[in-house]
């Protein structure tokens, strides 16, 4: 069964018609395309998404069916996501609204943090385990006010202007269509409403330690040649996340203004470098340390209203 709430705002990502339910599932009024409902949760995925992307969602369903669930009290000793919702807290206080999304939701501790705060939470995620084990905690923890949809930032299956605030946590980087999907994201927030989104820099860190994850830089003639190296020589064995991009500020500034957004800005986001590849803390604490230096940022944010 299906929130009337979640009813009322989804709608076909393929042609963007109306859904109804229909023998347990969905079926789009419009285009006849049928979308089937797992265990309450509407998994709405383009067939585009299917298409380009299908061959990593089983990855990323077997990583988050062996994820165990976050413990809430022990949320405040974990430096990256409190650093996330001090960013999102920060910017949530200029911009309020009476409901909040995270694009590329994984886990969803961000959820519960603004959850405990009272506002309506929406995950979104291309991995409907993902937001099978969110749901779950967080019903265990006491947070009512949220809802979950499977879906692509590319093909948002969410009707226009329906939320308050966007905010996608690392999740831009992992697909070629970077201007669709930030079109998508204006699209569906109301007016005067918030996106801000993280995403590697462009720096000496991506091209050096983020290629231990396949990082990608969103620059001519280094792009092909990264692309080809990872997928042709190293075979996508760095690729554990498929593709993931790294942006110059500007470049992303550039998608979001061609996308209509207004007051457009960027800067370092402090967020928490785990830095598994090496052992020694000293080593990375000086990692660390380097990572505050401009040439070596990195992740940073740009933020847009609408």
């Amino acid at each position: 069964m299906i929130e009337q709430y979640l009813l009322d705002i989804i709608i076909c990502p393929k042609c963007k018609g109306e859904l109804l339910e229909n023998n347990g599932g969905l079926i789009c009024k419009q285009c006849g395309i049928n979308y089937h409902v797992d265990d309450g949760i509407p998994v709405l995925l383009s067939p585009a998404t299917y298409h380009d992307i299908g061959e990593i969602l089983p990855a990323w369903n077997s990583r988050w069916l062996k994820t165990a669930e976050p413990v809430p009290s022990g949320l405040e000793n974990e430096p990256d996501i409190m650093s996330a919702f001090g960013h999102v807290k920060k910017y949530f206080d200029l911009y309020p609204s009476d409901n909040f999304m995270e694009a590329g939701c994984g886990s969803g501790r961000l959820l519960y943090l603004m959850g405990k705060l009272g506002i309506k939470v929406i995950g979104m995620d291309l991995s409907v385990e993902a937001l099978k084990l969110t749901r779950r905690w967080l019903e265990k923890a006491g947070i009512r006010n949220s809802y979950f949809i499977c879906g692509d930032m590319r093909y948002m299956p969410i009707k226009d202007s329906k939320i308050g605030f966007i905010y996608g946590g690392g999740s831009i980087e992992h697909f070629e269509e970077t201007q669709l999907g930030i079109n998508e994201l204006r699209r569906v927030l109301r007016q005067e409403g918030l996106l801000t989104l993280t995403y590697p820099l462009l720096s000496i860190a991506s091209l050096t330690y983020r290629q231990l994850y396949g990082n990608i830089p969103e620059l001519p003639v280094l792009k092909q040649l990264y692309k080809f190296v990872h997928v042709n020589i190293f075979r996508k064995k760095f690729m554990i996340f498929g593709l993931e991009k790294s942006f110059f500020i500007s470049t992303m500034e550039k998608y979001y203004k061609k996308a209509g957004f207004t007051n457009v800005s960027s800067a370092y986001f402090d967020t928490y470098l785990d830095i598994a590849v090496f052992k020694s803390e000293f080593i990375k604490n000086l990692l660390r340390k380097t990572a505050k230096n401009r040439l070596f940022w990195p992740m940073v944010f740009t933020n847009g209203v609408k």
